[in-house]
């Protein structure tokens, strides 16, 4: 049983432009349908679901890979994963390795095959999903006076997917804002819901995904991510399928998998 001493505070709801999600094309190419994400933070962390919640705890990634689309040339950053303790148990966590221009540490974009975990015939059940969020200080934020703080700062970012329609809708299933000066880590509850039809995932389509991204910040600072659950209509969590010792290559995903044609990409906030 997970045990977790830190309690969750209330966020900010913001609605983010595709420009952000690092999708390119112009915009007569890439329809863009208008939804508020829903996010919410609660006063405390994920329930366990037996058999329905990713914990991480036998050590596999569960599909996650770093995306690097646009061969890491964009804001997507190169980034190293691997399964830790924290806290007292084991999370995914990420470091992110490069940086942008302007010398702050760009986008971590990571992905999880839906398909894979839930089941290609069950992700249309699939309504909300919740994790939990840290981050955590890897090297020190420079104050405005000059001094060096051991925090992680800003973590400010989206839950995202590829889902609808041949998994070719781009949809923002919660956005997160929050941060921390004064300790060396902060954890926060996520939750996120697909509103729209056209943005749910469709049965029998492979490449449906979930997307983490947190926007670039000036500090070194990992993220760590537990406790994943997908929901259905009724609020009911939906079981796993994946076996992690069945799939030996975890991140062996083609872009043609996960993004389709190019130009044909429609974007859901």
């Amino acid at each position: 049983m997970k045990k977790y001493t830190l309690s969750a505070l209330a966020m900010l709801i913001l609605s983010v432009s595709a420009a952000c999600t690092g999708q390119t094309g112009d915009s007569s190419e890439n329809s863009v349908v208008s939804e508020t994400a829903q996010a919410a933070e609660t006063q405390s962390l994920s329930d366990i679901h037996e058999g329905a919640t990713i914990t991480f705890d036998d050590g596999s990634l569960w599909t996650a890979e770093c995306i690097g689309d646009y061969n890491f040339e964009d804001d997507e950053a190169e980034c190293s994963l691997s399964v830790e303790e924290f806290n007292g148990s084991n999370q995914l966590r990420i470091e992110i390795l490069t940086k942008n221009s302007e010398n702050e540490y760009k986008v971590p974009k990571i992905r999880f095959d839906v398909d894979k975990l839930v089941g290609i015939n069950n992700v249309s059940k699939i309504k909300s999903v919740s994790l939990d969020i840290t981050a955590a200080a890897n090297g020190t934020f420079t104050a405005d006076d000059g001094s060096e703080l051991f925090v992680p700062g800003n973590c400010i970012g989206e839950i995202d997917a590829n889902s609808g329609e041949d998994c070719k809708v781009w949809a923002t299933l919660a956005s997160f804002s929050f941060d921390e000066w004064t300790e060396p880590y902060i954890t926060k509850h996520i939750e996120g819901n697909i509103n729209l039809p056209k943005a749910r995932y469709f049965d029998g389509e492979s490449g449906c995904t979930l997307v983490f991204m947190r926007w670039s910040i000036p500090n070194k600072a990992d993220v760590y991510i537990d406790n994943i659950t997908f929901y259905d209509d009724d609020g009911n969590p939906i079981s796993l399928i994946y076996d992690p010792y069945a799939d030996t290559d975890e991140t062996d995903i083609t872009d043609s998998e996960t993004t389709g044609e190019t130009g044909e990409i429609s974007v859901v906030q």
